[in-house]
């Protein structure tokens, strides 16, 4: 399976939740600005995406998407 067929597709934010985190940046001028939605998943390379070998190298992919994102940050 190549790495574009495994694709882990996020559910859509919460325009109200987009909504609250900026709310949070305009009445906490003294705290770090909130920039992300955290959003959990449970993805392992036992059970989603695909792995390649080349020689002594093996490589885990899987292709993320989150509808209307700006960008993605991930956390292993």
């Amino acid at each position: 399976m190549k790495a574009s067929e495994a694709i882990y597709v996020l559910p859509p934010v919460d325009p109200f939740e987009i909504e609250a985190e900026l709310e949070l940046n305009r009445v906490n001028h003294n705290k770090p600005l909130h920039f992300a939605l955290e959003r959990p998943v449970s993805l392992s390379p036992e059970s989603h995406g695909s792995w390649s070998q080349t020689g002594d190298l093996r490589v885990w992919r899987i292709h993320v998407v989150s509808p209307g994102a700006r960008s993605l940050g991930l956390v292993f």
